[in-house]
């Protein structure tokens, strides 16, 4: 980062980011969950052939 931010710049950009990873692992969460009840779903599946 260059050094001509002021600081209110700089908090602006930290508070962006955090949100931005923040709404990365409620994503990944979300998509986790999702893998994880597909795969349950075709456990069942290959069970009642």
């Amino acid at each position: 980062m260059d050094m001509s931010q002021t600081p209110k710049d700089q908090i602006l950009s930290d508070i962006i980011l955090y949100f931005l990873l923040l709404a990365i692992g409620f994503g990944l969460l979300a998509f986790s969950d999702v893998i994880k009840k597909g795969n349950i779903i075709e456990t069942e599946n290959n069970l009642t052939i």
